[in-house]
């Protein structure tokens, strides 16, 4: 890092001089992957910041910010409209889905598709929130066709990763694991593409498992990147420009206070309010004590859930599907009345899929067991259901 730094630094001093071309800096930032900034921390020697050390990649713009995402789905849905494979028939499967209602629905999200765009148009959150879904599809629709078995593969082992880096949000994950996920996702990439969409962030993502296993933690600017949207609330159609800048921040400022007043973290309900008598009524001969409050929306292990969605729950050690009905505040804690669901098994399920039959039978648990929300379409008496990254790496470490 430091040899990259002297080196654009020396750069642009002969830019300086008139002895080289501001677009030949221009191309060896690009190459590098680094701005040349005169005032920059990395240009202060006092300061002595060490780029290993102090400075750490974000997986979130790596991967999800016109990322490696984005540019590996460009490629394949590239590479199949050449076969005659639109992405209108990703866009009609992604509408069979029902999405929990905490969630974003992702359905639009090649409405913008262009074969000659250099990656797919759709924010971060739309990527976390489809991948699953259209891994299943490209596994069980367009392998077995036999179209782009290579691009295909790639993208499968780009999901693997994704997994690993959603489950880092919520746990630790093995930094060797993630990085043999990562390594083996750019070898099939380079199996498919060689080096037609390959960008420095392919190499960055190289970096991620040495951070994890330096900080313990994945590093993600997530939340960062849905702040950009309160800024934007406040600085767009303003017309007045006097005054433009203390205007925003005065704005922006009393918005965050006013956002503070409610938890955004730890678990309970969202908007509770009293129960009704007969709510009230029921609980009490169900769990034997009052309801103080009630909510459709609790969270709970890092996640929000949603009356009326389906979800896992942790129930006698095993996993579960159910719906959840309501969520409250009880005098000892907090419940969810949910809805059973029984095994039905298909032969299209497989480690992405499985397929439940709704039942009539109700029961109450702890909202602290309850896994993930998930997506899900209906065939009749029977729910189709896109198994989440927690169940099913909880699953295949229990094998």
């Amino acid at each position: 890092m430091r040899a990259i730094v002297r080196e654009l630094r020396n750069l642009s001093v002969e830019r300086e001089a008139g002895r080289v071309t501001t677009e030949h800096v221009k191309t060896m930032q690009y190459h590098y992957g680094y701005k040349h900034l005169p005032n920059g921390l990395l240009q202060d020697e006092h300061l002595a910041v060490r780029g290993r050390s102090n400075l750490h990649y974000d997986y979130y713009h790596i991967y999800f910010v016109s990322g490696i995402f984005q540019k590996e789905l460009q490629g394949l849905t590239t590479f199949l409209a050449a076969e005659n494979f639109s992405v209108d028939r990703i866009t009609a499967f992604l509408k069979q889905w029902e999405w929990p209602r905490t969630s974003v629905n992702p359905s639009k999200m090649f409405a913008d598709w262009h074969i000659n765009s250099d990656h797919i148009k759709c924010d971060a959150h739309v990527c976390t929130t489809s991948y699953e879904i259209l891994a299943f599809f490209v596994s069980s629709v367009i392998i077995p066709s036999g179209v782009c078995v290579a691009q295909c593969t790639s993208f499968l082992k780009l999901c693997d990763v994704v997994d690993l880096l959603m489950a880092g949000r919520h746990g630790n994950v093995d930094p060797k694991r993630l990085l043999t996920a990562i390594v083996t996702h750019l070898c099939a990439h380079l199996r498919a593409y060689g080096i037609l969409v390959w960008v420095p962030k392919f190499h960055a993502s190289t970096h991620l498992a040495n951070q994890v296993a330096a900080l313990r933690a994945v590093v993600g600017c997530n939340i960062h990147e849905i702040r950009h949207k309160l800024i934007k609330r406040w600085t767009r159609d303003r017309f007045n420009t006097a005054g433009f800048e203390s205007g925003c921040i005065e704005e922006v400022t009393l918005q965050h206070l006013y956002n503070l007043k409610k938890s955004m973290i730890g678990e309970g309900l969202v908007d509770a309010a009293p129960p009704t008598g007969k709510l009230r009524a029921s609980m009490m001969e169900a769990c034997g004590c009052g309801v103080a409050e009630t909510a459709r929306v609790a969270r709970t292990n890092g996640r929000a859930f949603s009356a009326g969605d389906f979800a896992f729950v942790r129930r006698d050690g095993r996993l579960s599907l159910a719906r959840m009905l309501f969520h409250v505040k009880l005098e000892d804690g907090f419940r969810t009345c949910l809805s059973e669901l029984q095994d039905a098994p298909s032969p299209s399920d497989n480690e992405w899929c499985q397929t439940f039959r709704q039942t009539d039978n109700t029961y109450v648990v702890d909202t602290a067991c309850l896994v993930a929300p998930v997506k899900d379409y209906s065939r009749g008496n029977m729910i189709v259901a896109l198994v989440p990254a927690i169940v099913r790496m909880q699953s295949c470490a229990a094998s």
